[in-house]
């Protein structure tokens, strides 16, 4: 049962062999993989992305592209995503959700959180306004 622990800070990444799991900021993994980051910073909105806990990047500066997280099912196929798409090369996005097509199980979006704040469900290929705040609705 090996273990891999950095020693250029203390408690940085711990790796454990016996029952993998990967600790960043801890040397106690409680899951597969946890990242701990002890903070007092209570300013979400900075636009910086340093005080963030994990961030995903793509520097590629064109309309459309995305960072994502993507679940995987036991066949190694995604069945569902969460991206964050780029409205154009000025650092505004949308939060999209896709699960699995029920005919041929790929991701195709359902939700969408537009940059704008309103909230989209697509329904066939059409988008579907199911909040705005603007409107003073919830």
């Amino acid at each position: 049962m090996a273990q891999l622990q950095s020693t250029v800070v203390t408690g940085s990444l711990y790796i454990s062999g016996s029952d993998p799991r990967v600790g960043i900021g801890t040397e106690s993994p409680a899951t597969t993989l946890e990242v701990r980051k002890d903070s007092s910073d209570t300013t979400l909105t900075a636009v910086t992305s340093g005080n963030d806990t994990i961030s995903l990047l793509n520097e590629t500066d064109i309309t459309n592209n995305y960072t994502s997280i993507g679940f995987v099912g036991n066949a190694a196929e995604i069945t569902a995503r969460i991206a964050s798409v780029a409205d154009a090369s000025n650092g505004r996005g949308n939060l999209v959700f896709l699960t699995g097509d029920s005919s041929t199980g790929n991701p195709i979006e359902r939700m969408r959180i537009g940059s704008n704040g309103q909230v989209y469900f697509k329904s066939s290929n059409d988008y579907k306004i199911g909040l705005n705040d603007s409107a003073g609705t919830n």
